[in-house]
């Protein structure tokens, strides 16, 4: 089914869009890089950043008692 799908695309491709095998690879490695750019430059604004985890460590959760809170019987 993949294969008669690539070959339907790669026929009206093939009709519709007049572009070299060269030009759509570099549009590719292009595309490819800028990913790993926006990649990097994410990553390095979200490490710059003091990122504190949203928790409830201070709290005193009791599990049996939230359980027992929870209800069932209304569903």
């Amino acid at each position: 089914m993949i294969e008669e799908i690539m070959d339907t695309v790669c026929k009206t491709m093939g009709e519709k869009v007049k572009m070299t095998k060269g030009a759509i690879a570099l549009i590719s490695v292009c595309s490819f890089i800028l990913g790993l750019v926006t990649g990097v430059f994410a990553a390095r604004l979200t490490m710059s950043r003091n990122v504190k985890a949203a928790s409830s460590a201070g709290d005193d959760f009791d599990a049996d008692e939230y359980v027992r809170n929870l209800n069932f019987d209304e569903i």
